[in-house]
């Protein structure tokens, strides 16, 4: 009695202990303050991935993928407030996946309540002057707060400013959920390595020879076909030599004679702004000069740079915009320019390593700067430099200091007297400029180059992140009732007993993912789902052996005892089988699936501990207390003596012609679209409609779409204000394209009209010229319309505006959008000009709807992705041949059940290609078809299926093995016997998971929708192939079978194996 005490207390604490961490987080989530870590397609966010670039990489050198990733973490989140997980990726080239999710709508409510009363209790201890607006502030916008404080109190401490706000900040301990802007502003720290160096620009001064050379050598009409090269591989001109080859140049400074090597650095926007080579100094009267000067040498000669100390510039055409980073691209970039620069000698290079701070500042004119500060070996260095490169007399020859980030000259200031340990940066920076530059100099320079563009992309709003939270919630709820009616139809109290086993397992389950901070995924979800069939398979397993040992006449007790002992071994190979495939899941997919291969894995194991332990402490207990009179349950096969092998012939032939015609088909499919972006490469572009539409209109409207290999799906949510019967709000546009600028425009072309869109509904201009206010029909992005009114400023000549407006939020705001802004220009500017930019801004901002959620792939990743995919499948297969062979001693067992797996692929796969020539159709309608193509949920689940598919045969064998005893002969009669034998439990815990994969079929949502079908045929097409595939190829194979005999095996009818 006090053994079942202690077992009845565990089980009690396996409810308790659960419950207590799910109402504790979700207490914390309602709250806005985490509880479950959310994954993106749930919340909304982006997930990135970068690559290094191989071209920005020394040869041979080794690159440090886990250095990288912690670098990057100092950067993007330095004080760890957000929700934020950087996965370093092995491979050649290596990779980065970055996730950024933006928190959720609880979240963002929470996040913006607590913002407002640090903002309340900032205006209370730094009122200000009249006119000072905290409000205006972004959420989270600590930079910002501090900088519009340090304006209104410029007498103050700014350490002690900046750590007071700071420290009010992270008071909340939670983490943060990020908003749209915030994504927008990490990618921009992303795309830059953060190398800083100093170094003198060349003059013709000191270095004549240098110049000479590399003027001549830019003349030359020989070297015009290298140029045009370079240009187009948006590589810096060649440094110069001399007529030797040496590429070292005598230099006089100051009266001192050394050799210097020399490079061209490429001018950064700041310093064209500077020099008037900015885009829009060719029409600015004013500034046009020095422009045009500069653009009649262009692709021909190095010239003086205007504005400078006779420093030399070049100038050229850039004959391919496509390699530009998109900014570069939507600013319509046409021109690059590159400065001579003196190379400082080897050992005394001075770079960000050697900064010891670097902060905000502001110059004597009022305009933002960057203040750093020297380590004491960086100020030694600093100041040899700018001390031999000092002027020689208060009137002498001045300098140009060159400070250079990532290849790119920012500011290129006189250098009026030598410095040791304090200097600044100035130049046109706006204020989101001077914010990235001051983290990049603090988190300093990555261990390696990335590209500066994502190979991949998938970004979710926050829309279809909400809707899917509750197509998760709903299938989980949904396939667990499900479940229990029909355990407690069929099984009765035993049913009961298995209900409170499976809802034990649940708990446990979910409290220890969220105990281990572990990701909720929509794959996640669906892994949850799948557990709810599994884990119950277990007790089916138990219960009909335990009718097995009451039929044979066994008591309660002994049929108890019997039922667990014999059902054991068979438990623990079904569950291995399954837990191979979800490890293997976790090692090659991607975050999303990493969710569904935890979920799944937690979720087998604790059903061992649910399903063998918890369910017998109920039986003990309840067999003790006298409550089991008879253990009573529905029987569907009552002593079944089919003659399965009878058929086998017929059935190996339909098998054999319905394999190769999946296989076939799907090859075939292979080359026109079978594949979808995660392994070709792509965009994915997912809109929603003003009004719910069919497949049909859908594809009426993309008829004749220049977009190459597009396919057209819909997506059905929960939610009847979004779909209805065979229509939907939203719709996914799949296409090789490879640039998601392309695919926007092309969307908006052909459906712009019916898109749901935020409208710039009205904005109005002070009589000053210096302020505007813009409101909008809803939620818009504040990173968007700064981008579209830069952009309308320069065209518009309005420069200074351009680059160092200020765009506010008012109103209110959702998930980082706001429906009203205010413009702050730093200038009064025309009102008829302003006018003009804002109505131009208008068109072109209600023009463009942004998408739902927006996925691209490179094709070189595709690639990678293709065979992670073809070795995780290959790997799961092995592990199931080996462990098979373990378990039953012989090879034979191992090679049936992996034939057995490739019949379940290519006729799963087979039915997957088939829906391209059904989905639209009246059938593909009914039955919820959709133009499926492979992707990593689909291998996800082609892995699962794997697993799953496996352990129907485990139990035929298993019974085979126990029917044969130690009768070295494996006979057609004993394998009929063996399968008429677990038939029920069979068809039983095939129907209970195929029950359970319908129900995420129907409710799932979009994300889990090819998964949930290839479960839906796979376990179907499983069931029928452990009878008629996995069993007949034992003996094929010679399984019990004497040489002698095995050649006239085929002509021997199933009765003479009696």
């Amino acid at each position: 009695m006090k053994q079942n005490l202690s077992r009845v207390f565990i089980c009690l604490l396996s409810f308790l202990i659960p419950s207590a961490v799910l109402l504790w987080a979700y207490g914390k989530y309602d709250n806005g303050q985490g509880g479950f870590r959310l994954g993106v397609d749930l919340v909304g966010g982006s997930i990135l991935v970068y690559e290094v670039d191989s071209k920005k990489t020394e040869p041979g050198t080794k690159v440090n993928i886990e250095e990288l990733a912690a670098s990057l973490k100092r950067r993007i989140d330095p004080a760890d407030l957000f929700n934020i997980t950087i996965r370093p990726i092995q491979g050649d080239p290596p990779r980065v996946e970055i996730i950024l999710p933006t928190g959720g709508q609880k979240q963002s409510e929470a996040e913006e309540k607590a913002w407002q009363t640090i903002l309340e209790t900032v205006r209370k201890e730094f009122p200000g002057k009249e006119g000072t607006n905290y409000q205006t502030v972004p959420r989270g916008d600590i930079m910002r707060l501090i900088a519009r404080v340090e304006d209104a109190y410029p007498e103050t401490e700014k350490e002690a400013v900046s750590k007071s706000i700071r420290d009010r900040f992270l008071q909340n301990k939670e983490k943060r959920g990020l908003t749209t802007e915030e994504v927008e502003r990490i990618k921009d720290l992303i795309s830059q390595q953060g190398r800083l160096e100093f170094r003198i620009l060349a003059n013709r001064l000191d270095d004549e020879e240098a110049i000479a050379a590399a003027e001549k050598y830019l003349r030359e009409p020989a070297n015009q076909v290298r140029l045009k090269q370079l240009a187009r591989d948006g590589d810096a001109p060649p440094a110069p030599k001399a007529d030797n080859g040496v590429a070292t140049f005598n230099a006089s400074i100051n009266g001192d004679r050394a050799q210097y090597s020399y490079s061209w650095i490429e001018v950064g926007k700041e310093e064209l702004y500077s020099l008037g080579l900015n885009s829009s100094a060719e029409t600015d009267p004013v500034r046009s000069g020095s422009f045009k000067q500069v653009a009649s040498t262009r692709d021909k000669e190095a010239i003086t740079a205007p504005g400078t100390n006779s420093c030399l510039i070049y100038s050229r055409s850039i004959p391919n915009p496509e390699r530009l980073m998109p900014k570069d691209r939507e600013s319509e970039k046409k021109y690059e320019y590159f400065l001579l620069t003196r190379n400082t000698e080897a050992g005394k290079e001075i770079t960000g390593d050697l900064l010891s701070s670097a902060r905000r500042g502001m110059d004597s004119k009022g305009d933002l700067t960057v203040d750093f500060r020297f380590s004491a070996e960086g100020g030694n260095r600093f100041y040899e430099l700018t001390n031999r490169n000092r002027p020689a007399s208060k009137d002498g020859f001045k300098r140009h200091l060159a400070i250079v980030l990532d290849g790119q000259i920012r500011s290129a200031p006189v250098l009026n007297q030598a410095i040791r340990t304090d200097g600044q940066i100035s130049g046109s920076f706006t204020p989101a400029d001077i914010d990235t530059l001051v983290r990049i100099l603090r988190a300093g320079a990555l261990p390696a180059t990335l590209k500066p563009q994502p190979v991949s992309e998938n970004t979710v709003g926050a829309t279809l992140g909400d809707d899917t939270i509750k197509a998760g919630t709903y299938s989980i709820i949904f396939a667990f009732l499900a479940v229990i009616v029909f355990m407690i139809v069929y099984y009765r109290l035993s049913g009961l007993v298995a209900c409170i086993a499976l809802l034990s397992n649940l708990l446990l389950t979910v409290a220890f993912m969220v105990i281990v901070k572990a990701t909720f995924t929509l794959p996640g979800l669906a892994g949850l789902v799948l557990t709810l069939g599994m884990a119950v398979d277990a007790n089916i397993l138990i219960y009909e052996r335990l009718r097995e040992e009451r039929e044979k006449g066994a008591s309660i007790l002994l049929a108890l005892r019997n039922g667990y002992d014999r059902a054991f071994p068979t438990i623990i190979d079904t569950h291995m089988s399954s837990i191979f495939t979800a490890i293997i899941l976790y090692v090659v997919g991607n975050d999303q699936l990493r969710g569904f291969g935890i979920s799944l894995t937690l979720g087998l194991i604790i059903s061992l501990f649910t399903s063998l332990f918890m369910t017998r402490t109920i039986f003990d207990v309840c067999q003790l207390k006298g409550w089991i009179g008879d253990l009573k349950m529905l029987h569907i096969f009552v002593n079944p003596n089919f003659d399965f092998m009878a058929i086998r012939r017929a059935m190996f032939s339909i098998t054999l012609t319905l394999t190769v015609i999946g296989g076939g088909l799907f090859i075939y499919r292979l080359d026109k679209g079978g594949l979808n972006i995660d392994f070709e490469g792509g965009t994915a572009y997912s809109g929603q409609l003003t009004s719910m539409q069919d497949i049909s209109w859908l594809r009426s409207k993309f008829a004749k779409t220049t977009l190459p290999e597009i396919s057209i799906e819909q997506i059905f949510l929960p939610n009847p204000e979004i779909s209805l019967g065979n229509k939907s709000k939203f719709f996914t546009i799949r296409t090789t394209e490879r640039n998601p600028s392309i695919v926007l425009e092309e969307v908006n072309k052909i459906v712009g009209s019916d898109l749901q869109r935020v409208q710039l509904s009205k904005y109005s201009v002070d009589k000053n010229g210096m302020n505007a206010s813009l409101e909008f029909d809803s939620y818009a992005s504040r990173a968007q319309i700064s981008l579209i009114l830069r952009q309308e400023f320069e065209k518009k000549n309005l420069t200074t505006a351009a680059r160092q407006m200020r765009l506010d939020p008012a109103g209110e705001q959702k998930d980082g959008r706001f429906n009203k802004m205010t413009l702050e220009l730093p200038e009064p500017a025309n009102v008829n000009a302003l006018e003009e930019s804002l109505k131009s801004v208008q068109s072109e901002f209600n023009s463009k709807a942004q998408p739902e959620r927006l996925e691209n792939f490179d094709p070189q990743l595709a690639s990678s992705t293709q065979q992670r995919a073809l070795y995780a499948i290959v790997t799961s297969w092995a592990a199931i041949v080996f462990y098979l062979w373990f378990r039953f001693g012989n090879w034979t067992f191992g090679l049936a059940a992996l034939l057995c797996l490739i019949h379940d692929l290519f006729f799963t796969l087979g039915a997957i290609a088939l829906c391209h020539y059904l989905h639209g159709s009246f059938f593909g309608n009914f039955f919820m078809l959709q133009e499926f193509k492979i992707d990593l949920p689909a291998v996800a689940a082609l892995l699962t299926l794997v697993g799953y598919s496996v352990n129907d045969t485990i139990v035929v064998f298993d019974r085979i093995r126990e029917v044969r005893g130690k009768n070295p002969a494996l006979s057609f009669q004993i394998i009929n016997d063996s399968v008429n034998q677990t038939l029920s439990r069979t068809i039983l815990t095939s129907f209970v998971t195929w029950l359970v994969v319908l129900v995420l079929y129907i409710w799932g949502g979009e994300g889990v929708h090819l998964f949930a079908f290839v479960m839906v045929i796979g376990v179907i097409v499983g069931t029928y192939s452990s009878i008629y595939i996995a069993s007949p190829l034992l003996i094929i194979f010679g399984e019990g079978i004497e040489k002698s005999k095995f050649k006239a095996l085929g002509s021997r009818p199933a009765e003479s194996n009696a």
